[in-house]
């Protein structure tokens, strides 16, 4: 049972890694420098700041369940304090590009803060299905974990290969009340 577990997850880890080259190859192919290092430095940031969304809940609701406490209390608990954090980590990331682009002076350019924000959006979707994964995690449900954790590369490389080639000028992309609108007017230009 195990080496099965383990072969799923080897499987899993083997395909988003080729999901991933495939973006990799697309940006580096169709970008230029600055767009692809741009793109690298949100996502690096983002991914750092992101942090934020778990701070060790996601481990301790894999501990309550496996314990044998009530699952639907531990469930219940786990979505309240998860999508909390998610919220805060969307303040603290807005308010440290705010604060780095505002105060710091840090000059980022519009196709930048429409970066940050398709990438926000991006971490909020991933943030939620984290929920699901460590659920199945934590009942031992490998192959329902891995089917969620395969979603990940199959938004993000698709994701990745639009900006790409679209070349962050064509098509202007915006968040507005959580949802992605596209805006021609920055672009008329």
């Amino acid at each position: 049972m195990i080496a099965r577990r383990s072969l799923l997850i080897v499987i899993s880890t083997l395909l988003s890694s080729v999901f991933a080259l495939v973006g990799i190859l697309a940006m580096t192919n169709y970008l230029g420098k600055d767009v692809y290092g741009n793109i690298s430095w949100v996502l690096a940031t983002l991914a750092t700041l992101n942090t934020v969304s778990d701070l060790g809940f996601g481990n301790a609701h894999i501990k309550r369940i496996s314990e044998g406490q009530d699952e639907r209390d531990c469930f219940s608990t786990f979505i309240v304090i998860k999508i909390a954090l998610i919220a805060l980590m969307v303040v603290f990331v807005l308010s440290m590009f705010l604060l780095w682009n505002d105060v710091l002076g840090g000059g980022m350019s519009p196709s930048t803060w429409n970066l940050v924000l398709l990438f926000v959006l991006y971490y909020i979707m991933y943030d939620l299905s984290t929920i699901v994964t460590v659920t199945f995690t934590a009942k031992m449900e490998t192959a329902k974990s891995q089917i969620v954790a395969l979603v990940d590369p199959l938004v993000r490389v698709p994701l990745i290969i639009f900006i790409a080639f679209n070349h962050l000028a064509i098509i202007c992309l915006r968040l507005r009340f959580a949802s992605m609108v596209c805006f021609s007017s920055a672009c008329s230009s």
